[in-house]
């Protein structure tokens, strides 16, 4: 029983020193009066690493520029073939061709208008005064024109026929000179861009007449012959088919044909005794 009083009471004392030790320690923090740091982090301080929703602030805008559409374009199918579609037209010149053959035909005359149409006074030895017949040939013929052939071409074999003139004589087709019985005559005319001599009557009006002259004919590859001025006689000639050929393309809806007779001073100048020849008119007509 003692023994249990006396260890109750040490108990006592222990109390009672304990509770003065801790008034000392609080003593000793001098002013400072926050509470005693036990080493322990209080809730609210620890970073549980949970955002709170109304703590959260708002995400700035991405920086990122928005991705471009790709540049390459939509792949190109193609155009659906309609296989009902016609065929394409056939060439020009490709089918059946049709020949048209034309007669030209310069009838005998004689004598000149003196004074009328721009002709001057009868003169002796001088190119006075000058007459022309003209026979016209359509080239349409029913379709697209693919060649032309003249009778004095050389593919032809050319042409030789009878033939008297006074005082010299002139062939040309749409004004471009075909042959000439004087080459005279040529240094005093125009050529065009072709390379064609274009007859004018007025460039050669009132030159001097050479009664023994060398004949002219389109190109440099032909056979020309003429009789004598006021001889009766006979005539050849025969033309390169390529020398034709640039002739013909100086035509567009006909060939003009003009053959012209000049004349110095007689009643029977400006005359000839005819000349005939064909002209064939190669057509496509479709």
């Amino acid at each position: 029983m003692a023994q249990e009083v006396w260890m109750a009471a040490r108990l006592i004392a222990v109390c009672v020193l304990s509770t003065a030790c801790m008034e000392v320690g609080l003593t000793s923090l001098g002013d400072k009066s926050g509470p005693v740091d036990t080493g322990l982090a209080e809730p609210s301080d620890v970073d549980t690493g949970v955002l709170d929703p109304d703590d959260t602030e708002p995400t700035e805008p991405s920086d990122t520029e928005p991705t471009e559409p790709s540049g390459t374009e939509p792949s190109d199918t193609g155009t659906p073939t309609d296989d009902t579609a016609a065929p394409p037209a056939a060439e020009p010149c490709s089918g059946v061709l049709r020949t048209v053959r034309w007669e030209v035909d310069f009838p005998e005359r004689s004598g000149c208008g003196w004074e009328e149409d721009g002709n001057l006074e009868p003169l002796d030895a001088f190119v006075q005064a000058v007459e022309h017949q003209s026979v016209s040939v359509p080239l349409d013929g029913g379709g697209v024109v693919c060649d032309v052939r003249f009778e004095f071409g050389v593919s032809q074999g050319g042409m030789t026929f009878p033939l008297r003139y006074d005082d010299q004589l002139l062939l040309s087709l749409n004004d471009r000179v075909i042959f000439s019985s004087d080459q005279d005559f040529i240094p005093d005319l125009e050529t065009d861009s072709d390379g064609l001599v274009r007859f004018d009557w007025l460039a050669v009006r009132g030159r001097p007449m050479n009664f023994t002259p060398t004949a002219w004919a389109l190109g440099d590859d032909y056979v020309l012959e003429f009789p004598g001025h006021d001889v009766e006689g006979v005539a050849t000639v025969a033309i390169a088919d390529e020398d034709l050929s640039t002739l013909r393309s100086s035509a567009t809806d006909a060939l003009e044909f003009e053959l012209w007779a000049f004349g110095d001073n007689d009643d029977t100048d400006c005359g000839h005794s005819g000349l005939g020849f064909w002209v064939e008119v190669e057509v496509d007509a479709g």
